[in-house]
Formats: C-alpha cells, structure tokens, sequence
C-alpha cells in the first residue's frame, strides 16, 4: 500500500463567502481529484498499471472457484460491482479517497471560504508494482496538472498560493504474493482442510490486507501465506467491526493444527 496525504492552501485565514472573493481550496483540490480517477473509481494517473501482470489461467480457475455471490454483495452494499469485481481488486492497482476535509458542516457549518483543503489518499498495489515507483508516477501526475508540489515542511511563497500541493504525509511498502503451488502452500492447506472438518477451502491468489508481507517474500525470499479466520460480513474498519467467537476458536483450533502438523514436518 502507499498511503498519501495532500494539502491545498490559498488565503492565510477562512474568510466570509458573502464579504470576500478569493480562490477555495476545496474546488481545486476537487478538480485535481477528478483528474486523478473515473467516476466510477478506475484510476487515470499516466502509468498508474506499470508492471501490472494479469492472473494466470491457474489463478482465473481459483477465481471461478470462489463462492462469490455478486448480487447478494450489491443487495447488502446498495451499488453495482464491476462484472469482473474479484479480478479487479486482486490484480489491478486501486485509488482511493479515504478522507477529505475543509471548512465546516452539520452543527459546526458556517458561510465562509476555508482557507486550506485535505485529502487523504491510498493505492493499494499488486505483484511487480513498487510503491517508491508507483508514487513518483502520482508526483508526475500533481506537477502535470499545473501544481507546485511541496514537502511537509517546505515554506509556501504567496504567489504559489492555490497553486501548489503540498504533501503532508507518505508512506508505502511493497506488495507480496506466494504461490499456492508451493508445496508449503498445498500442506498449509491440507491441514486447514483437515482442521474444518474436509471442507474445501476458499483459495484467493491474492488480496488487499494492509499487511508488509513483502519483508518475508522480497527481503528474506521466504514464502508467506495468510489464513484468515474472520467471518465474511465483519465490517472490517467500520462501525460495528466484528468478530465471530466460533470463528475465533476454530481459528484457535486450526493454527494449533498448522504448527504441530505443519511444523513438525518442517522440523522433520
């Protein structure tokens, strides 16, 4: 994942909407948005796919496999999926907005022209993709739209108010993948097979944790599998995020299984 956060300024304080005319931040920063993605989300930034490699047919017969129920998913969400939703968001890189701020609304809203405009931004990346690479490539994007970019900490001379960016915050690590051909992935998943009973398990080639697999797989050349053990409808990072105590004691149970299975094999 790469996490960005930008920031536009223009006059020095908020003033009045009725009393004053000077640029607002918001539209801009919501022009420079639009420039970035579609409306329905795919990203435009030039070169945003660089490295991008598709799924393989072995990786295309795991996701026919999957128990996907697309018009359940868009009955509990309220919107339309993309027919190709699970190759979408495993192997195509995303853009997000997971934040945005200026001035004031509800209880606190007031007629005024803020003076400075947030986003918060993350891109989750696929195999291949390099997250140093992939922000320069939204850096280049910034400085084609007209923009001066800043760093966090870099002065703004007045005559580049509403006409530089500023980057607040970045941070990023790369994306990771291990094949499920490996032996250690097919042990892996006969004995959580054998944990549930002989149910066959659900096989994802990949998927969007925010977890920095790539120290193990890139720096240590070690395969790293994940076993989640949440319940499908967890809410995860929203209101009510949950977990099922079924879910966590089998999950208990089946990790007691992978180490004295699996790693007494290893040891062996």
């Amino acid at each position: 994942m790469v996490k960005v956060e930008l920031e536009i300024e223009t006059a020095r304080r908020d003033v009045h909407s009725g009393n004053f005319a000077v640029p607002n931040p918001a539209w801009r920063l919501t022009g420079l948005l639009a420039s970035m993605a579609a409306p329905d989300g795919v990203p435009l930034i030039e070169g945003f796919e660089e490295d991008v490699v598709g799924p393989t047919p072995a990786e295309r017969r795991m996701l026919a496999e999957v128990p996907f129920d697309r018009r359940a998913l868009e009955k509990d969400l309220g919107v339309r999926l993309l027919d190709d939703y699970l190759e979408r968001i495993m192997f195509h890189p995303t853009l997000t907005i997971r934040g945005l701020q200026s001035g004031f609304v509800g209880a606190e809203a007031n007629t005024i022209i803020p003076h400075k405009a947030t986003v918060a931004l993350d891109i989750r990346m696929v195999k291949n993709q390099r997250w140093t690479k992939v922000y320069a490539r939204l850096v280049e994007h910034l400085r084609a739209q007209g923009l001066t970019v800043l760093q966090a900490d870099d002065p703004l001379p007045d005559e580049l108010r509403g006409r530089a960016v500023r980057i607040v915050d970045k941070c990023g690590y790369d994306a990771a993948k291990t094949s499920l051909d490996l032996p250690i992935s097919r042990a892996i998943i006969a004995a959580v097979e054998r944990a549930y009973g002989g149910q066959h398990a659900v096989l994802l080639p990949t998927l969007g944790g925010t977890v920095p697999m790539s120290a193990f797989t890139d720096l240590l050349g070690l395969p790293a599998l994940l076993v989640p053990y949440a319940n499908q409808n967890n809410r995860q990072h929203s209101p009510n995020e949950h977990l099922h105590l079924g879910h966590l004691f089998q999950g208990i149970r089946t990790t007691a299984r992978l180490l004295t299975e699996v790693g007494a094999a290893g040891a062996r």
